[in-house]
């Protein structure tokens, strides 16, 4: 299994590896990078990921995963770009912040938990995300509708990614961040009880 490296495109790989057996061909397909934008150009990215997996399924040699894959729309995230890092310019939208979680390696470790006391913290990478006085960045929610927008983002997902030869999503557990944790979602009722059926409408018991 090799990474595409973010070159989603068939002429980048019309000849490459012809003929021999046994590989299959992993994109990476995040929206948390993105410009900020209203939910529909969301939803409408999520649909339109099919045709070009498939376009790459179709012309290339080998089977299509996608191999990284998040429901998060901004990278408020912290530490998703590195340890007190972030990428310059980014986050593009006000961040939520809520109480850090606490430490599951115990309350011996240095700095564990996050001082409530104490502002943000160095070293600093290129951006800046880490806790402050006891809250740690997380990303912002779509109002009241946050539990609708997220089940109806998932399936889109679901309907352009179970178009092609599986999928693998960006975690399976956090513990901040249920649109990076699969667990998490999936209790939340935004994916589907069966998640190779977008179609099925029942959710977890």
């Amino acid at each position: 299994v090799m990474h595409d490296s973010f070159r989603g495109y068939p002429a980048a790989w019309w000849d490459f590896m012809k003929g021999c057996p046994n590989k299959a061909m992993d994109s990476h397909i995040y929206q948390a990078w993105n410009m900020p934008s209203k939910i529909d150009k969301y939803l409408e990215n999520a649909c339109n990921f099919k045709g070009g997996l498939q376009t790459m399924h179709d012309l290339l040699d080998m089977p299509m995963i996608v191999g990284e894959w998040s429901l998060a729309t901004d990278n408020c995230a912290m530490w998703l770009n590195g340890f007190n890092d972030n990428l310059p310019g980014y986050p593009k939208v006000t961040c939520d912040m809520q109480p850090c979680a606490k430490p599951y390696m115990g309350a011996e470790q240095p700095g564990a938990p996050p001082d409530p006391e104490e502002p943000l913290q160095g070293p600093y990478g290129t951006g800046v995300s880490g806790p402050q006085f006891g809250f740690c960045p997380v990303g912002f929610k779509w109002g009241t509708q946050e539990d609708a927008v997220m089940t109806t983002l998932a399936h889109n997902h679901l309907h352009a990614f179970n178009s092609v030869n599986g999928w693998i999503f960006w975690n399976f557990r956090t513990e901040l961040e249920a649109k990076w944790s699969f667990l998490w979602a999936y209790r939340n009722g935004w994916f589907p009880r069966n998640v190779t059926d977008p179609k099925d409408q029942g959710v977890l018991d």
